[in-house]
């Protein structure tokens, strides 16, 4: 049984965030990676007893350089991973998708809350429903038919998470916001004890777990905080709805995200071969 963890950063417990003036700047990010290892360690301990024999760990932060390897569980196996190259991070081998260290939408009061870029990206709408990372990374999983089974983050963020994919889906709370840059932050090793038998019992009730639905078509709305950021995105062929707002659409989930990260329309899932079938080689 193959299983794929998306970790972020700001969703883990003990990390301290910061203004720089436009958005966020975390501040211990060492600390926050050790942090993120354990938790990450954790949940493929209680995967394992579950009966996974395939993990892949897909270090989803910034520049893709938060985990060491010599850290990581030894079963479990590290992708890094570039802006565009491709954008997704999983194929149809995979059998479920969990989201550990998860940050809540930039419309939320998620502790450290954006929506992939603080710094250009004031709000992202899929098919009139805003939408952030959480709801991104599980449509993604979910082209692929892999159901998100467990999100860690904060407390809201894990509220975002059932909301978005229902009930049924596990969640386990590392933190509780106060405010955008403070947290009450949970006993670490009652996280990683939680995230163990969390992770357990998510992957033994698979059967239960959805995916969300596909839709016959996808319109992205991108407002850019500044116009002048709208300009890159008209150019490769978003329509302009206003000076600050772009739309993308596709009848393709993985074409229309790839479009919001760069590519022209229809050229990225061409390039790659990606279908919902498609199984990824290492190029």
């Amino acid at each position: 049984m193959k299983i794929v963890i998306l970790t972020d950063l700001e969703g883990t417990s003990g990390i301290v965030g910061r203004s720089n003036g436009r958005g966020i700047n975390l501040v211990n990010e060492q600390a926050a990676a050790d942090i993120l290892t354990d938790e990450v360690n954790a949940c493929c301990e209680g995967l394992l007893d579950a009966g996974a024999d395939d993990i892949t760990v897909v270090d989803g932060h910034g520049s893709s350089c938060n985990l060491d390897i010599r850290k990581l569980h030894p079963e479990a196996q590290l992708r890094q991973i570039g802006w565009s190259n491709p954008v997704c991070y999983l194929d149809s081998t995979c059998d479920a998708f969990l989201q550990i260290g998860a940050h809540g939408l930039i419309a939320s009061a998620s502790h450290l809350n954006h929506t992939l870029d603080c710094g250009w990206i004031n709000s992202l709408q899929l098919n009139g429903k805003e939408i952030g990372e959480i709801g991104i990374a599980a449509r993604i999983a979910g082209y692929f038919n892999a159901p998100t089974i467990l999100v860690s983050g904060c407390e809201t963020a894990c509220q975002e998470a059932r909301e978005l994919l229902g009930e049924q889906i596990k969640t386990v709370p590392v933190k509780k916001a106060w405010g955008r840059y403070s947290s009450l932050n949970y006993s670490h090793q009652k996280v990683c004890k939680a995230l163990q038998e969390t992770a357990k019992q998510a992957l033994l009730d698979l059967p239960e777990m959805t995916c969300p639905p596909q839709e016959k078509h996808y319109v992205l709305r991108l407002q850019v905080m500044s116009p002048d950021q709208a300009f890159d995105p008209v150019m490769r062929g978003a329509k302009l709805i206003d000076p600050r707002t772009v739309e993308f659409e596709s009848d393709d989930f993985i074409d229309v995200y790839a479009q919001l990260r760069g590519w022209a329309k229809g050229v990225h899932n061409r390039h790659y071969g990606i279908t919902p079938d498609w199984i990824f080689d290492g190029f």
